[in-house]
């Protein structure tokens, strides 16, 4: 199959390729993947509406370099995670936000420290990303649990603090896994505002659900039925 998504300029940068990627992953419900061909550009909205049963981890820590793909290529910033370059894996990584579909938070931390340890692993001063999560706290119009353990926040509220982690680096690629699980949908158009800015600084966006959304307009929608990816708009291109 393939799934690639053009740009009406040639000059568009290409953030995220897979070429011909298979992954037999471990988890018995992974979203299948079978010689997946996909190009998300710079600015994009990539949309993947999935079964309920699917599960997106393994796929999405394959972009992440994280899991090797069975076979194929996946390519960010068009560099390769296939070599041993691990510096600059570490530096590609840094450009990458994700929301996790499941467990995502050190227990014996408190939100403040979860929040903030990628950035400051990948180099952000402590000072810096904690005046950015003061600043997401008070765009979202949320609780400050900052202080609190995972374990005494309640699941909606800790969502929007993935959200948070995932934007508070200004990332390249976004990799959202049903980040409006548990989530009001009141919330939505603040999520949909966040992840804008990221696209008019260049940054794409990789969406993924098994619940269609109306009010996003992707550029990209794809649907996976069984082990079929399907195209619903976008525009494919052999390579």
């Amino acid at each position: 199959m393939n799934l690639t998504q053009t740009s009406n300029s040639q000059q568009s940068q290409c953030v995220l390729r897979l070429q011909r990627v298979t992954l037999r992953g471990k988890a018995s419900h992974g979203l299948p993947v079978h010689e997946v061909q996909l190009t998300a550009e710079a600015g994009r909205l990539i949309f993947i509406q999935h079964e309920r049963s699917h599960r997106t981890r393994e796929f999405a820590s394959m972009i992440q370099g994280l899991v090797p793909p069975t076979s194929g290529q996946v390519l960010f910033n068009e560099q390769t995670w296939a070599d041993v370059d691990y510096s600059r894996h570490f530096q590609m990584r840094s450009r990458i936000g994700r929301v996790f579909d499941g467990p995502a938070w050190i227990q014996n931390a408190n939100m403040m420290e979860n929040v903030t340890l990628a950035s400051r692993h990948h180099g952000a001063s402590s000072g810096e990303t904690r005046s950015r999560m003061r600043d997401w706290i008070k765009r979202f119009d949320i609780a400050d649990v900052s202080r609190e353990r995972p374990a005494f926040v309640e699941p909606a509220l800790l969502q929007i603090y993935q959200w948070i982690r995932a934007l508070i680096h200004r990332p390249t690629l976004l990799i959202l896994e049903r980040p409006m699980q548990l989530v009001s949908t009141r919330m939505l158009p603040k999520l949909i505002e966040a992840i804008d800015e990221i696209r008019r600084e260049g940054g794409c966006v990789l969406w993924m659900t098994n619940t269609p959304i109306e009010t996003l307009d992707p550029d990209v929608l794809i649907q996976v039925q069984g082990r079929q990816w399907s195209y619903v708009n976008g525009d494919p291109c052999d390579e």
